[in-house]
């Protein structure tokens, strides 16, 4: 369960076996969406930031994306969250590919 109200989210998310709680701020400025957030679980506490931001090349636009983390899971997550991001852009590209192709025809 997420809940977003005036650019925070709160929320509470399953992680392997591990119920935490999520809390953070979203900030869009012309070229960059910035979240930083902090994880909860118990007394145990980890903040990170993701980054997307949007550099013009020529005609078209890079997307970066970037993630920091540092915290109560920081070593078992960084693999599986780096996996995650790989999963999101690949999946982004092809959306991207049947999107010109669409516009095309």
């Amino acid at each position: 369960m997420l809940i977003i109200r005036d650019g925070s989210f709160n929320g509470k998310a399953k992680y392997f076996l591990y119920q935490h709680e999520v809390k953070g701020n979203v900030y869009v400025s012309q070229n960059e969406i910035s979240v930083p957030f902090t994880l909860f679980y118990k007394e145990k506490i980890g903040s990170g930031k993701l980054s997307i931001s949007f550099r013009p090349n020529g005609q078209i636009a890079e997307i970066v994306l970037s993630l920091s983390y540092e915290g109560w899971m920081e070593k078992l997550s960084n693999r599986l969250l780096n996996k995650w991001i790989e999963s999101f852009l690949h999946g982004l590209e092809e959306d991207l590919r049947l999107e010109r192709i669409k516009r095309k025809i």
